[in-house]
């Protein structure tokens, strides 16, 4: 209760200091004492001051350094004024302001001072924008500007003057000297362009065109989007391509007629695009690459044609894999013949290498079913047109010559099964008193796979 009780009291004690500064500082203001009464505002306002009270310290501290700024203004002295019309911080003092800026900034001027000069000027054009020096600030900024070879920023600042300004005396000043400029500046669009710049070209040739001749710069521009529009076609990018023509053609409708053959080009990118699509039977993506042509020619034969064809592939591919799944039932209860038929039927109407490879499997099938080891042993023998038997049967042949027929004992071809899954072992054994060869590989009839067992059925295999 005591530190509740002494809070109470240090608070009515800092509400009443503040409201003593306030009067006070109010009693000074009406007395015409401004620095004095500025001092008592302060307090009033750093003693967090009611709501109210604070405000119209703040608005009485505001007139007190308006009315000293006056003072400093009648007296020409456009430094002090400045600042006290910039802690004002009113419109009234603004309108005065600019005038101290002004002063200044001739002053800078006539010293030699350019950057301040330029310094004043910037805070006259982006803080005082009511002010009416500001075509004139323009009008020699622009001068000195140029008298730096600053062309950049001097078109920067005369693309301000036309645009809010445009009847403007000072602007009409200018002009004539930002036109002697524009060929070099025009040159340099293209330069930028011709290196690959071209956004940065078309940039400035955006602003050249506000204000010259813009039938020469209307047709460099077309010529820069047309540039986009080809680099984006050696990128595939035929849509963003297409939307570049399209913004040429309002600034030299001669190229429209110019382009045709290029967007036909456009429209066959979209064409093979569609096809790949088409391949995968992404029949969706196929039917919107197609459209994409119509953006440009709205009766398109070609794409229309593909669309209609698309259409057709798409029904066909259900038939197809309707097709497909009852020839996997068939297969999956051994019925490889009907199997078979269902996925060569499959296959007129969608030739995919999942039906293929199913196809191979099926009638390896129907032959490993009728006599599974002759199938094996014709695997081998077939292997790469028989040249893994004639590779066999020269060494044999070898062997015979060099330990003689009676000193050689050879197996011949034998098939062995291996496993449930189809799987089976073909050996050929070549034996001597000096040395001999084993042969043996796996066949997976299913597939007709073969995998050599030892190294020396490896080696031969290749």
């Amino acid at each position: 209760m005591k530190i509740s009780a002494w809070l109470a009291i240090s608070f009515l004690f800092i509400s009443g200091c503040s409201s003593n500064h306030f009067q006070t500082g109010h009693k000074l203001f009406l007395e015409n004492n401004y620095v004095s009464a500025i001092e008592q505002f302060d307090q009033a306002i750093d003693k967090k001051s009611n709501g109210a009270r604070a405000t119209k310290a703040e608005i009485e501290r505001s007139e007190s350094s308006h009315q000293l700024a006056l003072l400093a203004y009648e007296k020409n002295n456009w430094l002090l004024a400045s600042r006290l019309f910039f802690l004002s911080n009113s419109l009234d003092s603004d309108q005065y302001l600019d005038n101290c800026y002004y002063q200044l900034s001739q002053k800078a001027f006539a010293n030699g001072d350019i950057d301040k000069t330029l310094d004043y000027y910037n805070l006259i054009i982006n803080y005082l924008t009511n002010s009416e020096y500001i075509p004139e600030i323009y009008y020699k900024r622009i001068k000195m500007l140029l008298s730096q070879n600053n062309e950049d920023e001097a078109i920067s600042d005369f693309a301000s003057l036309w645009k809010d300004y445009r009847n403007n005396e000072f602007t009409q000043k200018a002009k004539p000297l930002i036109d002697n400029i524009i060929p070099n500046q025009l040159e340099l669009a293209i330069s930028k362009r011709e290196q690959g710049e071209i956004l940065v070209a078309l940039d400035k040739l955006f602003v050249l065109a506000e204000y010259f001749k813009k039938d020469i710069i209307n047709k460099e521009i077309a010529i820069s989007y047309i540039m986009l529009a080809d680099r984006e076609i050696a990128d595939k990018n035929y849509s963003e391509a297409y939307k570049y023509f399209i913004k040429s053609y309002p600034f030299d409708e001669k190229l429209k007629e110019k382009t045709q053959n290029k967007v036909e080009d456009i429209c066959m990118g979209f064409i093979n695009d569609g096809d790949q699509f088409l391949a995968t039977l992404d029949f969706e993506k196929a039917i919107t690459t197609y459209s994409h042509c119509f953006e440009m020619k709205s009766e398109y034969q070609p794409a229309i044609k593909k669309i209609a064809f698309v259409k057709k592939r798409k029904v066909d591919a259900i038939k197809a894999n309707e097709l497909f799944k009852s020839a996997e039932d068939f297969e999956y209860s051994k019925k490889y013949e009907n199997a078979l038929t269902h996925y060569q039927q499959s296959k007129l109407l969608v030739n995919s290498t999942k039906v293929k490879d199913k196809i191979f499997c099926m009638k390896n099938m129907i032959k490993a079913k009728k006599n599974p080891k002759e199938f094996a042993l014709n695997i081998i023998l077939d292997h790469k047109n028989g040249k893994l038997a004639e590779k066999i049967y020269e060494i044999e042949n070898s062997m015979n010559v060099k330990y003689g027929t009676s000193m050689i004992e050879s197996s011949g071809w034998k098939v062995l099964f291996s496993s449930s899954n189809l799987k089976y072992d073909v050996r050929y054994d070549i034996l001597s008193s000096s040395e001999n060869y084993y042969f043996v590989w796996k066949v997976d009839l299913r597939t007709q796979e073969i995998s050599a067992l030892n190294k020396r059925s490896e080696e031969i295999l290749k």
